[in-house]
């Protein structure tokens, strides 16, 4: 119920909205990825979005791979509401998301909930929230983890065609990580035709603390193919 009430939260903004859909997406990725904890990874996603008047988008996606030996299954849902008010000089937006992340063969369910605050400019922007994990391994009690999740970007090069830029954060669509485990991306979007598009980025896990020298966690590479119409 929490989970649909959070997800559910820009519902009174439709009221007024006449269907007019102003941007439709549906991509498809392969990620693999190698760390120290699992060793090697991969998994192929599927993912798509709608947006209505450039204001209101609701998204999903889902994941299938294997994390060493083990298979794993991953989703996302959101929906996202973007303020009307001086949105060339105030881009405000507000986001609710759900992930869960699977491990069947470890027995292990983990639950996120993801509310965020962004301001999402041509070349910077950021995103401040919190994360909402419920794990359950293996029969044991639910373990309750609140976390301050936090997102940065930087583009170097934005040119319509062509997107590049970097970002830090704890988060992404699959996932919600602890406060001192985050990655350091360099990403890029290019622009094939009017409806299809190829992007890609590289990411670098770190993990420390104030005990300790941050250092490298693992490095992974997301690319795909993204149709837009």
């Amino acid at each position: 119920m929490l989970i649909l009430a959070l997800l559910l939260t820009p519902a009174p903004f439709l009221q007024g909205f006449d269907g007019e859909i102003s941007k439709r997406e549906l991509g498809f990725g392969f990620h693999p990825e190698y760390n120290r904890s699992m060793h090697f990874s991969w998994d192929f996603s599927a993912f798509g979005l709608v947006e209505f008047r450039r204001m209101l988008s609701f998204g999903a996606g889902l994941a299938a791979g294997q994390s060493w030996d083990i298979a794993e299954v991953d989703a996302y849902l959101f929906a996202e509401i973007a303020s009307p008010f001086f949105r060339d000089y105030v881009p405000l937006s507000i986001k609710a998301a759900y992930i869960y992340n699977g491990l069947p063969g470890y027995e292990t369910h983990i639950h996120t909930l993801l509310p965020l605050a962004s301001l999402s400019w041509k070349w910077f922007g950021a995103a401040l929230g919190g994360t909402l994990r419920f794990t359950r391994f293996a029969g044991d009690p639910v373990l309750f983890e609140p976390i301050l999740a936090y997102s940065f970007y930087a583009n170097f090069y934005n040119a319509g065609e062509a997107v590049m830029g970097i970002r830090l954060a704890n988060f992404d669509d699959f996932s919600g990580n602890n406060m001192g485990s985050y990655f350091f991306g360099l990403y890029s979007c290019l622009r094939l035709t009017p409806r299809a598009a190829i992007a890609g980025e590289l990411k670098i896990d770190m993990s420390g603390n104030v005990g300790r020298i941050t250092s490298v966690y693992g490095i992974s590479i997301r690319e795909g193919v993204v149709f837009s119409w």
